[in-house]
């Protein structure tokens, strides 16, 4: 069983846990896991509200309301997933693991990264889902963002800084190594 707040929350993932994000308004918690599962709790309640399978280990989620969740798995899927109704939709692929995923609610857009050296740009509402392919120095292994920042660390130490106004466009504002 998994400790959160003092708690032991019930039904805990078989195997690692890959990512866990809170809700931005309410109590409730998302975990994604190695097992292959998203799972919702019920943090103040100590309760788990539901578990949704995959068909790979899930390495990240971006959670923007409470009841949907982007997933990026292993296989290379980007899918979203209904929490009322545990439906998983796939928004669209990469060509290896997909290492991060992140929602701009600025703009609607989902950014997900992948071990194949890129960054794709989704609007999840579209029928056409991809906006833009972005090629990267290196595997993507962090990312992160702020209003309207996008950072993203690869392989190679490299750290590229993203102006999300602008993402269409496909280059960073700024480009580092890191030492």
């Amino acid at each position: 069983m998994a400790q959160v707040l003092g708690e032991t929350l019930p039904e805990a993932p078989s195997d690692g846990i890959s990512a866990i994000q809170f809700a931005n308004q309410s109590n409730l918690l998302v975990a994604s896991s190695w097992d292959k599962s998203i799972r919702l709790y019920d943090a103040a309640a100590s309760q788990h509200l539901t578990t949704v399978q995959q068909s790979a280990p899930v390495l990240d989620v971006a959670f923007p309301d409470d009841s949907t969740v982007y997933a990026g798995t292993l296989d290379g899927a980007v899918n979203s997933v209904s929490l009322p109704t545990g439906e998983v939709q796939q928004i669209g692929r990469h060509d290896a693991a997909v290492r991060t995923v992140r929602f701009l609610p600025s703009r609607g857009l989902l950014v997900s990264g992948s071990w194949d050296q890129g960054m794709k740009v989704w609007d999840p509402r579209s029928a056409t889902p991809l906006v833009k392919a972005i090629g990267l120095p290196g595997k993507v292994y962090a990312m992160s963002t702020s209003h309207d920042w996008l950072v993203v660390g690869t392989s190679g130490r490299h750290v590229l800084i993203f102006d999300v106004r602008k993402l269409e466009y496909g280059l960073p504002d700024q480009q580092r190594e890191s030492s």
